[in-house]
């Protein structure tokens, strides 16, 4: 069952279903009827409860890192110096022999005991493996498709919503909105003034049919509709990023299951092939889809390889 066959059962009014809609729209950036309601409500259940997924306080959206949550990734790049390869997309994997060979884009080639993937299951597909993945791991991959959405920062000369007793979270129930939900995007010192907007990219919206410009205006001319105020058409600034154009991503912020792909395919996502072990946020069984799920099986997938190595 699509969750769009769900919210028409259980949705007795227009407006419970329209919010219902939009809720699944935000949470995992993919139209209800390509949404499988098995899958979205272990979605929803492992990141809290429909409330914490997306709220601002004890929730989802509650806190950023001063300086960018990239530093991570730098700070883990500058402890292991030059063993971290970048711009080297994998494009073989040949587990046949005693160890791994792994081959990049570039043609440099590299050997390991074993390897753990935590790329978004579809990106798999861009691997070419031997001996070939087994036959249900090949479909999962292939049934796995990202979510597509643009965020886009507008921003301003002041934060004129918090004068105005606003804190910048908005839910834009409308058919034409370009945007459906926000977060003040400002900077814990009060310093670049900006909301944050997240638009689904799909095309029964028409906000994938804009140029950048267009875009910029009639998400400003929404922002000064509901808050009430002139002050939203007229921004300092405005970036973007289209996440359905990057193709080592393959959209955000996560992939999502089509309905029947759970029950047949997904047994298999946490399942190891050979000396090939997989960890990403999807494989996460709490906060699936964010950082924190991200980490939690990384550590797993840590774990399992710590077990055979030391067994």
């Amino acid at each position: 069952m699509s969750m769009k066959e769900f919210i028409h059962k259980v949705c007795w009014t227009n407006a419970a279903r329209s919010f219902a809609e939009l809720f699944v729209n935000l949470v995992v950036t993919a139209e209800t009827q390509q949404v499988s309601t098995l899958w979205f409500l272990w979605y929803v259940k492992i990141c809290g409860g429909t409330t914490r997924i997306y709220s601002t306080e004890n929730g989802g959206q509650e806190r950023k890192f001063v300086g960018g949550s990239g530093q991570i990734s730098e700070k883990i790049m500058a402890r292991l110096q030059d063993r971290v390869k970048l711009e080297r997309p994998v494009v073989r994997l040949d587990q046949a022999g005693e160890v791994v060979i792994v081959e990049t884009l570039n043609h440099e080639v590299y050997q390991s005991k074993f390897v753990i993937s935590a790329i978004p299951p579809v990106l798999t597909t861009k691997i070419h493996f031997n001996p070939e993945l087994p036959s249900l791991r090949n479909q999962l991959i292939h049934r796995l498709p990202m979510g597509s959405v643009i965020k886009c920062m507008v921003y301003y000369k002041e934060a004129f919503w918090r004068k105005m007793g606003y804190c910048g979270c908005l839910m834009i129930e409308d058919e034409d909105t370009p945007i459906g939900f926000t977060l003040d995007d400002t900077k814990p010192d009060g310093s670049a003034p900006a909301i944050i907007g997240y638009g689904l990219k799909s095309s029964g919206n028409s906000l994938s049919e804009k140029s950048s410009l267009n875009r910029k205006r009639k998400i400003c001319e929404y922002y000064a509709k509901v808050m009430g105020t002139k002050e939203a058409l007229h921004p300092v600034h405005y970036e973007e990023k289209d996440w359905c154009k990057e193709q080592y991503s393959g959209g955000c912020y996560t992939a999502y299951f089509p309905p029947g792909i759970m029950t047949q395919f997904g047994s298999v996502i946490r399942e190891p092939v050979g000396k090939i072990y997989f960890a990403g946020t999807e494989t996460a069984t709490q906060w699936s889809g964010y950082m924190e799920g991200a980490i939690e099986a990384g550590e797993r997938a840590a774990r399992e390889l710590y077990v055979i190595i030391w067994n």
